[in-house]
C-alpha cells in the first residue's frame, strides 16, 4: 500500500497564509476593528484579509486530497468534500507525463491519467512530494519513463538554485527556533507545545527539501556523465 505525501513546501505556504490571515480575519470581525474608527484604506486592508481567507478555505475544502494506492486500487480521497474516487489500477488509461511553469517560475511535473470511468486524474509534484513512489505503481509504459527522465533532468536544471534557498530558509528557520527556545524564559505548556510541534514541522521540511536538493544535483551530475 501507497501514500501520497503532501508537498511540505506547499503545505508550509498554505498553513502560514491560513493562520495569518484567520487570526487578522478574528481581530477584525469579533473584536469590532472593522467597524471602529479606522481609515477608509485600512478597513479595505481588513476586508481583503477576510476574501482572502475565505479564499484558503475555499481552497482547503475543494483540493485537499488523499492518495492511497493498493496492488489493485486507486483511491483519492476528498475529505473536505466527503468524496472518494476509485478506479482499478490495470484499468486506468491515457497515462501521460508532462510540466508546467508556475507564476514564480518554479518548474513542475504532472502525471495524468483516466479512471476506468474516463474521469481525468491530474497529480503533480507541486501537491505531492513522493509523486515517482506513486506512479511507479500505476506504470510501466516505458515510452512515458522516458518522457519523466527527461522531465527530470528539466526540472533539475531549472529549480537548483529556486531549491538550494528553500534549503537555506529552512536552516535558517530551525535556528530561529532555538534562539528563542534558548532566550526565552516564561516557559509553559502552550510554548511548549507550540515550539515544539513548529520545530518539529521545520525539521520534516529540511529534511524534504535537503533530500530534493540532492536528488537534483545527482540528476544533473548523471546526465553530464
Amino acid at each position: 500500500m501507497k501514500f501520497g505525501i503532501i508537498n511540505i513546501n506547499t503545505l508550509f505556504v498554505v498553513l502560514i497564509i491560513l493562520i495569518c490571515s484567520s487570526i487578522l480575519s478574528y481581530i477584525s470581525i469579533f473584536k469590532g476593528l472593522i467597524y471602529g474608527d479606522l481609515i477608509l484604506i485600512a478597513k479595505f486592508f481588513l476586508a481583503l484579509i477576510i476574501l482572502i481567507n475565505l479564499f484558503i478555505i475555499a481552497f482547503i475544502i475543494f483540493r485537499f486530497r488523499l492518495i492511497i494506492i493498493t496492488n489493485r486500487d486507486i483511491f483519492i480521497l476528498h475529505p473536505f468534500r466527503f468524496l472518494i474516487i476509485k478506479t482499478k489500477v490495470d484499468r486506468i488509461k491515457k497515462l501521460n507525463w508532462s510540466s508546467y511553469v508556475d507564476s514564480k517560475a518554479i518548474y513542475y511535473r504532472q502525471f495524468t491519467f483516466k479512471t476506468e470511468s474516463n474521469q481525468s486524474i491530474i497529480l503533480c509534484d507541486k501537491e505531492f512530494e513522493n509523486l515517482d513512489y506513486i506512479v511507479q505503481s500505476l506504470s510501466q509504459n516505458t515510452l512515458a519513463n522516458k518522457k519523466n527522465y527527461q522531465l527530470n533532468f528539466e526540472r533539475a536544471k531549472s529549480n537548483k538554485t529556486t531549491q538550494f534557498y528553500n534549503l537555506v530558509f529552512t536552516i535558517f528557520l530551525i535556528c530561529s527556533l532555538v534562539f528563542v527556545t534558548i532566550k526565552m524564559e516564561n516557559w509553559n505548556n502552550n510554548n511548549l507545545f507550540s515550539i515544539g510541534l513548529f520545530l518539529m514541522f521545520t525539521i520534516i521540511m529540511f529534511y524534504f527539501n535537503l533530500k530534493k536538493y540532492l536528488t537534483y544535483k545527482k540528476t544533473l551530475r548523471l546526465r553530464s556523465v
